[in-house]
């Protein structure tokens, strides 16, 4: 059921949408060619500061993920485990029974 898929796909498709919108974006604005290379060039520079903040993003909504599904699971197994003691009386209550009711009727 693990998957050990590191997001690498993931990863290679929000940089190309978002090397591809910001490009398309700056060519199809009416403004000079020396206009436009400047602003590729500081969008260009501010992408790592992007990727760095959307990485941050996801690695803390990861760790807050994994928070919870820790906790949920801990509260299932407890449930669980209260969910097999309550079977195991049952069980034990009904052979008790059964041997009561095999020594009646043996004697």
């Amino acid at each position: 059921m693990s998957n050990n898929n590191d997001g690498g796909p993931l990863w290679t498709g929000l940089l190309l949408g978002l090397i591809t919108g910001t490009v398309v974006a700056l060519l199809y604005t009416p403004k000079p060619g020396k206009e436009i290379r400047s602003e590729i060039k500081s969008k260009t520079d501010e992408l790592p500061n992007d990727f760095n903040r959307l990485l941050g993003d996801i690695r803390e909504l990861y760790s807050k993920s994994s928070e919870v599904l820790l906790n949920v699971s801990k509260e299932q197994c407890v449930k669980l485990q209260s969910a097999l003691e309550d079977a195991e009386k049952a069980v034990q209550s009904k052979l008790d029974e059964s041997k009561k009711e095999k020594e009646a009727v043996n004697e």
